[in-house]
């Protein structure tokens, strides 16, 4: 079982998105730019890291499907000071349930989105 969670609508940049298991079981992450995948993480073990993937939305909705139940945190905003309110990044803690304990900590993405230069 997966769930597809929509992250934003149109935000043009480059994006990194990487996977922390925290059970023994296989995660995978998967994430879509106008419903088209563009980059997938998996792995299994406790507390494991299976690094990263980057990719590029120059327009469009971006969403990550992720094994299990689903849950979204954020997105956590970095300002630019200097300009008054500008988000210069984005990122959204993606973390899932695929057993019975309800601790939503089973595979754990997070999906950062960076402002395009220019």
């Amino acid at each position: 079982m997966a769930t597809r969670l929509k992250l934003s609508d149109a935000q043009s940049g480059w994006y990194v998105m990487d996977l922390t298991t925290m059970t023994a079981g296989t995660g995978t992450v998967t994430a879509y730019v106008d419903g088209n995948p563009v980059g997938s993480l998996s792995g299994g073990g406790v507390r494991q890291t299976h690094g990263q993937k980057m990719f590029q939305a120059s327009s469009g909705a971006v969403s990550v499907e992720i094994t299990g139940s689903g849950i979204i945190h954020g997105p956590f905003n970095v300002e630019d000071p200097a300009s008054k309110g500008r988000i210069l990044s984005s990122t959204w803690v993606v973390s899932s349930e695929d057993g019975s304990d309800n601790d939503y900590n089973d595979n754990v993405s997070r999906i950062t989105w960076f402002m395009s230069a220019g």
